[in-house]
């Protein structure tokens, strides 16, 4: 019985070995859908591939067409300009036969960066790649696609973006995985707004918007309910984005807003003509190019950009932060395009008095005139007083934003000497006309003039206990005029002056800081640095006998209430009669306001 069972075991083992060895000897069948499988002589069942996605794209991993780099310079020359361009650019315009050998993350750039003899690439940041022609290249059709880039002047960035018309495709070179849209590409859900209703709000907003510069929140403060709900003015974005869009209409520059004057081109930032413009050479070149005929033509920014030198370049750039912002500053002679791509001469078209149209038919009366604003516009004539009954003149209210500056010094000249008032006082002291040029909160920004006022708790909430007072009853041009006899023709440093000054003085300017007292009095005093040894240096702007006569001129206009006689009295004095009449002279007048250029003071 043993001797049975050990035999069964001894052909069980022998059996196993020899199916293991037979399966060692034999070759594993193929893994499915697996590439580079060798292929067997029975494969004849096997399944094919299955097809490629519906939204893949090839890999082209074929070889370039290009065998030299002659042939490499002679195709991509057309598309490569003189200067720099984003490189995305270039591959906008490429033609399609080369632009299937590049897609895919980096192959265009790296493919450029291989011929460094014939293209600069450079990489701002890290992020973007601009690419050109070698300045040592030289070449038949060099610059050949320069007139395929336009320049666009946004800010203090100067960037150039193909022209629409040499531009083959907009999809990204980049992406080398396309993908299938489940549902066609729409526009996101708007409100539809048809025209019968988008005119009736523009006419509103049109009547809202004064014609002087006014802070667009005050102007949104008083948008009425129908206009501020109506879908037409929610849905553009609020009253910036519709003045944006209509500069015909409205005028918008550094956060305020007027309409626009009929004298002046749409997008204009500034009035000046090209006779009075603050960089004449370029004005007169520009004049040249684009005001030479009396017909309006547009000419390209571009091309005027490129005849700038580099200084001129500089100072466009310091003075206006951009070459556009340049040509929109001169709204009296030049015209934009909406894409700021484009200039042509800018002729204003007057419209006809409404009034004088209809009096034309009055026989005799037909060609009297009435000049608005004009003391001499009573008509001539026999029925001078039946035309003036006919049209009555309207008089138009105007209100003029006073900046901050003129404001504190009205009110400071205003202040009763060596008194303290709460701030009802002293709100009752500000004339009509200048509070709506008042900040919202007066007691914050009064504390922020320490030179002007003194508030004992800026933090406080009830106006009536409020406290404010003058810093002190001498007013800045005293201060000047004390500097001015210590102040040599060469300047004065601050350890050398304090010492000469008396000792009221020479504690109001450590008190307030030399720097703030010069701040305060920019038209007659300046800060410097010598060139010897680097210190600061105070000196004059203007003579001490000028700062008499300002100060002479000021206390006149406060003794006349402010009348025209008063002043020229005081200007037409001679020198040796002003020294005479007031040898020593203390400023007691309206202080000196700065003045900007579309803001006046009646």
């Amino acid at each position: 019985m043993r001797r049975c069972l050990w035999s069964c075991s001894f052909l069980t083992c022998a059996s196993r070995e020899l199916q293991r060895r037979g399966a060692a000897s034999r070759v594993p069948p193929p893994l499915p859908n697996v590439r580079g499988t060798p292929t067997r002589l029975g494969s004849a069942t096997k399944l094919p591939p299955p097809p490629p996605l519906p939204g893949a794209v090839a890999s082209t991993h074929a070889a370039l067409p290009w065998k030299s780099p002659q042939e490499v310079l002679l195709t991509f020359i057309e598309y490569i300009p003189t200067f720099y361009v984003p490189v995305h650019c270039v591959a906008a315009i490429l033609s399609e036969d080369s632009r299937k050998y590049f897609i895919g993350r980096g192959r265009f750039l790296s493919f450029i960066k291989r011929y460094r003899f014939f293209f600069d690439v450079r990489v701002i940041d890290g992020v973007r790649a601009d690419v050109k022609l070698r300045d040592d290249l030289n070449h038949p059709r060099r610059g050949a696609a320069d007139e395929k880039f336009v320049m666009t002047d946004v800010g203090d960035v100067i960037n150039y973006v193909a022209l629409p018309e040499y531009i083959v495709s907009l999809d990204s070179i980049e992406q080398s995985n396309g993908s299938v849209a489940l549902k066609p590409a729409a526009a996101p859900p708007a409100v539809h707004v048809r025209l019968e209703e988008r005119v009736p709000v523009l006419e509103r907003l049109k009547a809202l918007v004064p014609s002087e510069f006014t802070l667009i929140d005050q102007v949104e403060e008083s948008v009425p309910e129908d206009v501020l709900f109506h879908p037409y003015f929610d849905c553009q974005g609020g009253l910036v984005a519709i003045a944006s869009k209509f500069p015909e209409h409205f005028q918008v520059i550094e956060g305020m807003i007027r309409r626009r004057p009929p004298h002046l081109a749409p997008l204009a930032l500034n009035d000046y003509t090209l006779d009075n413009s603050p960089i004449p050479d370029v004005a007169k070149m520009v004049q040249e190019q684009v005001c030479c005929s009396d017909i309006p033509q547009w000419v390209n920014i571009t091309s005027l950009y490129e005849q700038l030198t580099r200084d001129q370049k500089k100072l466009i750039k310091r003075e206006f932060k951009s070459f556009a912002g340049f040509l929109r500053a001169h709204g009296k002679s030049l015209s934009l395009s909406q894409d700021m791509l484009q200039v042509a001469k800018w002729i204003p078209h007057h419209k006809k008095d409404p009034t004088s149209l209809s009096s034309e038919g009055n026989g005799d009366d037909k060609k009297e005139v009435i000049t608005e604003g004009s003391s001499d516009g009573a008509a001539r004539g026999n029925g001078s007083d039946t035309s003036a009954r006919a049209a009555p003149q309207t008089a138009m209210k105007v209100q003029y934003e006073y900046t901050h500056i003129q404001v504190i010094n009205e009110l400071f000249d205003k202040f009763p000497s060596n008194r303290t008032l709460n701030l009802v006082e002293v709100l009752e002291l500000v004339r009509p006309d200048m509070r709506y040029s008042l900040p919202k909160k007066v007691v914050a920004w009064l504390a922020s003039y320490p030179s002007y006022f003194v508030v004992d708790d800026p933090t406080e909430k009830d106006p009536q206990k409020v406290r404010i007072r003058r810093a002190s009853d001498r007013q800045p041009l005293d201060i000047a005029f004390e500097l001015y006899q210590y102040i040599p023709q060469e300047g004065i440093t601050e350890d050398e002056l304090l010492p000469k000054l008396s000792d009221f003085h020479r504690e109001h300017v450590k008190r307030m800081g030399l720097p703030h007292v010069v701040n305060s009095l920019s038209e007659w005093l300046i800060l410097e640095e010598r060139n010897s040894d680097g210190k600061m240096v105070l000196k004059r702007l203007q003579t001490e006998l000028e700062l008499e006569r300002a100060i002479c001129s000021k206390d006149s206009v406060q003794a006349g209430g402010g009348g025209g006689g008063h002043r020229d009295s005081a200007d037409s004095l001679d020198d040796k009669e002003i020294e005479k009449m007031w040898p020593k002279l203390k400023y007691e007048g309206v202080m000196q306001s700065q003045s900007r250029a579309h803001h006046r003071r009646r």
